[in-house]
């Protein structure tokens, strides 16, 4: 009985555990920038195996303990990873499009026997702004006091969604909104 508490005690004292420390994802990129995804972590004197980026439940960037020989997996073909600057500890991303919003998480695992891993998760919205002004139509050159206008406004897709008001001589007007 005290030979398997010492084995025990050895256990939880003698092994120091892998950690992720904090992981940096941008909270909102937009469309079209770059993104650095930072990850932070300390070994306690494990031998590191691998890092591991995932989107949501797919894998899509590995790296090994040395930094050379990174890993793009094409199945996310709408992630475009920069492989000569990311590295052991940061992953860029190019180009970021809408599909790219998500959940981030990094992994990183010790060597063997025991194949300790630790992880961190974040999230990452998208801003997709209209790359022009709403569009009016209907708009006459004058019009009579007091007379109704039927006016059409429309945005181009945006996230988040746009939201148009209405002005005459700069004072905010009421109207009533169709989809």
């Amino acid at each position: 009985m005290s030979h398997l508490s010492y084995i025990c005690r050895w256990g939880v004292t003698g092994v120091s555990s892998i950690r992720v420390s904090h992981l940096i994802v941008p909270a909102q990129v937009g469309r079209g920038h770059d993104a650095q995804l930072h990850c932070h972590f300390n070994l306690g004197g494990n031998i590191l195996y691998s890092v591991k980026w995932f989107k949501g439940s797919q894998e899509f960037f590995r790296i090994g303990p040395d930094g050379s020989r990174p890993q793009v997996f094409p199945h996310l073909s709408n992630l475009t990873v920069d492989i000569q600057r990311s590295n052991l500890s940061t992953v860029y991303l190019r180009n970021i499009q809408r599909s790219n919003a998500g959940t981030y998480r990094c992994e990183v695992s010790c060597e063997g026997p025991h194949f300790e891993t630790d992880f961190r998760e974040a999230n990452m919205s998208v801003i997709d702004l209209p790359l022009q002004g709403p569009i009016i139509i209907n708009v006459q050159t004058s019009y009579l006091p007091g007379e109704r206008v039927s006016l059409n406004c429309t945005s181009a897709p945006s996230k988040p969604m746009a939201i148009l008001q209405w002005s005459i001589d700069g004072e905010q007007v009421s109207c009533r909104q169709t989809n």
